[in-house]
């Protein structure tokens, strides 16, 4: 057991992850909640970057945005000394949120964002681990297993707890274990 800590840039204007001027900024306050935080092994950075209240100053954040503050990030923390091996991982992708629109994505389908945050990470080799957000839309806990999905444009997308589904088929390389909602990369 360990404690997960999710690094947010801000949860008002700010944005979940600062404006791409500000990301050695932000790296350098991930640095420093790193070296207060002793025990600490695990990092989220950012929380649903695809959702519209997690903007900064309301600039969208594309995958590619995304995925250059997270490797900023991700360089940052693991350069302080005993915390070379610790897992840095991409905060997850808000489900059913098609707030972000941009070329290749003109729905904003969120699996999409999620694929297209990953192919970016992944060209550097560095995600540790990923982050999965999912839920039902009911309290029963039959609606687990409902196979619903949405209508047209996102017909091809489950509505609540299996779009963990859609997600994990984006997940293009090897998983050998498991922490919570974590998938750990083998790679």
């Amino acid at each position: 057991m360990g404690v997960i800590v999710a690094v947010e840039n801000s949860f008002e204007e700010e944005g979940t992850i600062p404006k791409p001027s500000e990301n050695d900024a932000f790296a350098d306050r991930c640095v420093e909640i790193v070296r207060r935080s002793r025990g600490t092994r695990v990092w989220v950075i950012g929380n649903e970057p695809n959702d519209v209240h997690s903007r900064p100053k309301g600039e969208t954040i594309t995958p590619e945005l995304f995925a250059k503050c997270y490797n900023i990030c991700r360089r940052a923390i693991r350069g302080v000394a005993g915390h070379e091996n610790d897992w840095v991982i991409p905060g997850p992708v808000g489900p059913f949120i098609n707030d972000t629109q941009y070329v290749g994505n003109s729905t904003g389908d969120w699996v999409r964002y999620f694929s297209d945050l990953l192919s970016y990470i992944l060209m550097q080799r560095t995600a540790d681990a990923i982050a999965l957000h999912t839920f039902s839309f009911s309290q029963e806990s039959s609606v687990i297993s409902q196979e619903e999905k949405f209508p047209a444009p996102f017909d091809q997308n489950h509505r609540g707890f299996r779009a963990y589904r859609d997600f994990l088929k984006c997940h293009s390389y090897g998983t050998s274990r498991v922490a919570s909602s974590y998938y750990r990369n083998t790679h």
